[in-house]
């Protein structure tokens, strides 16, 4: 099994839950989130700062998959 992390700027996730409509999760709670995450050990990280695509691209690549 491998642990994929999905990491983000604090900067960046808050804007991304800004756009957001309807959802349960606000920029409070990110804050308590983030102060309460352990980052995994020995993950596959990817940043989030680009499209859906790409991060699901590279993911695919970093496991040695190819694109579904």
């Amino acid at each position: 099994m491998r642990v994929v992390y999905l990491e983000g700027t604090p900067q960046l996730l808050r804007q991304r839950l800004r756009a957001r409509v309807g959802h349960f999760m606000t920029e409070r709670m990110l804050e308590s989130q983030l102060a309460a995450l352990e980052e995994p050990e020995d993950a596959v990280v990817v940043e989030v700062d680009r499209s859906p695509e790409e991060i699901v691209a590279e993911i695919l690549a970093r496991l040695g998959l190819k694109n579904c």
